[in-house]
């Protein structure tokens, strides 16, 4: 398995693109397929559909992801009734009768407002109100089609905005919805780009399209299994991130450590760096400013030369593997690295300080200082008197201890 550097929490693009995205262009061409081969679509296919959400929720529910579960309810829900609506209306109409296109208009009202719900247990107060909610929604909805039929098709029909900009199959209403879904899913994905609210994007666009087809048949159902794959990539991201990513640094941790030091079969080099006095910047700062050099670090640490791959080992320790470089060809990256740490104040980030320092945001940090954070580095290469990985990384926490013993702030190694 090939360990990426820390990506950041804005980096948007790459959160854009994995999973959620690739999973999302590998279904385009099943869902092309079913469009045209309808057959197809429903001897092979429909059999595994309610599968697919089945084992989302599942997976959400045993690791905790409950607004992931959620989500494919709501997809799956869609699947159903929409599915289900198709053979009820009339033999001879071929597009979107009034049932289809209400329920164009809640689905994307419900997606929206599940992606910015908090975290909850599965059957907390606020999810049982939600699914009261969708439950006396069913009953008022066949109240209303049964006995104010020409009432609701007015409304659903009904043109709000002139102009053609909003108006999708269903009607202008359930463009309006969609449109509006959308906007307030990319302002999540704008405030929080991670792989979860990025599913939830491309999720509620591939449910979309089952909505904005010009005479749709059944078998243009494979949207919304398609919009659940994609919630379930994201399950399994989030599994891996918690398994193999430190949380606070966003950099792979011990786990993924162990598994890629397992992985090399050329010679390399464990460099085990220590931030100096941690504990001490602990007891005169506070943890959350621990926390923001603990951050801070890892970044610097993450531009390392040489093709070093940064790993947190735990508590204020971090790994370096340089793969295919002995010990003499890392010294200088390493010096390199502890120079400038060494020389660089952190300035930490309070509540009113901007992201990007510029002008007098700038002057200002300068004038109040910093806190002069250094590091002590300890290194040792893998050799026939060493050939495990444990070995390894033993005789550099060795030399990160002869730093430490000879003053910090140093680099020292073993041949």
């Amino acid at each position: 398995m090939e360990y990426m550097k820390s990506t950041g929490t804005r980096n948007i693009p790459g959160n854009l693109l994995w999973p959620s995205g690739i999973v999302f262009l590998i279904t385009l061409p099943v869902v092309i397929t079913a469009r045209h081969n309808p057959e197809l679509a429903r001897h092979f296919l429909s059999p595994y559909l309610y599968a697919v959400y089945l084992t989302g929720i599942g997976l959400g529910l045993v690791y905790r992801r409950h607004r992931q579960s959620l989500f494919l309810i709501l997809i799956g829900v869609a699947d159903f009734t929409w599915i289900r609506l198709f053979t009820i209306q009339p033999a001879a109409q071929t597009g979107y009768g009034d049932p289809l296109k209400c329920l164009a208009v809640l689905i994307p009202l419900h997606l929206m407002t599940a992606v910015w719900i908090r975290e909850r247990r599965f059957f907390s107060l606020i999810n049982v109100l939600r699914f009261g909610i969708i439950g006396l929604e069913i009953f008022l909805w066949m109240a209303v089609f049964r006995f104010f039929p020409s009432a609701v098709h007015e409304v659903l029909t009904f043109r709000i905005i002139p102009g053609g900009i909003f108006d999708i199959p269903p009607g202008q209403p359930a463009g309006l919805a969609w449109f509006a879904a959308l906007a307030v899913i990319v302002a999540k994905v704008w405030k929080q780009p991670q792989s979860v609210t990025t599913a939830y994007l491309f999720a509620t666009v591939a449910t979309g399209g089952a909505f904005v087809i010009r005479n749709p048949n059944p078998s243009d159902r494979v949207f919304f299994p398609a919009a659940g794959l994609i919630v379930i990539s994201s399950i399994l991201d989030a599994v891996y991130r918690m398994a193999y990513r430190d949380e606070l640094t966003g950099l792979p941790g011990r786990r993924a450590l162990n598994q890629y030091l397992g992985q090399l079969d050329t010679q390399y080099t464990v460099a085990m760096i220590d931030i100096d006095h941690f504990k001490k910047i602990n007891d005169r700062y506070g943890h959350d400013t621990g926390d923001q050099i603990l951050r801070m670090i890892s970044s610097r640490l993450d531009s390392v030369g040489g093709g070093g791959r940064v790993f947190r080992f735990g508590g204020e320790e971090f790994a370096v593997i340089f793969p295919g470089l002995d010990a003499k060809s890392i010294r200088t990256h390493l010096e390199n690295l502890r120079q400038a740490i060494a020389t660089q104040p952190f300035y930490l980030r309070g509540r009113r300080r901007p992201r990007n320092k510029t002008g007098k945001a700038k002057r200002t940090a300068r004038k109040t200082g910093g806190i002069k954070v250094t590091v002590s580095v300890g290194f040792a290469a893998s050799s026939p008197t060493r050939p495990l990985p444990d070995q390894a990384i033993r005789a550099a926490d060795k030399a990160l201890y002869q730093a430490k013993r000879a003053g910090r702030n140093r680099v020292a190694g073993r041949p």
